[in-house]
């Protein structure tokens, strides 16, 4: 499931946004594609994608490493939204008000 979706999300950049824009060097706002339903769509992919791996191993590694990546995905996620809220301004705190960050 979160292969699937980083798979599609990834299919969607290639497809609609250019190499500048998903690079991070074009500085123009993006709120379309699975970024209408998710403000960190590959963050959430890539959790989902932890926990499967995680679940299929049944063991303690996996399940450690699993949530110490999955702590470390979701703080940088904050850290993130502060710098976007910088960047941005009224334009990113309209889409925060709208768009959940996750699911």
């Amino acid at each position: 499931m979160g292969n699937l979706l980083d798979t599609i999300h990834s299919k969607h950049d290639l497809k609609q946004l250019s190499l500048k824009q998903t690079s991070g060097l074009d500085k123009d706002f993006v709120e379309k594609g699975l970024y209408r339903y998710s403000r960190n769509p590959q963050v959430l992919g890539n959790l989902i994608t932890l926990l499967g791996i995680a679940a299929l191993l049944r063991s303690f590694q996996p399940v450690l490493l699993a949530s110490i990546t999955g702590l470390w995905l979701i703080m940088m996620v904050f850290s993130e939204e502060l710098w976007l809220d910088q960047e941005y301004g009224d334009e990113y705190r309209e889409y925060w008000r709208k768009v959940p960050r996750f699911l």
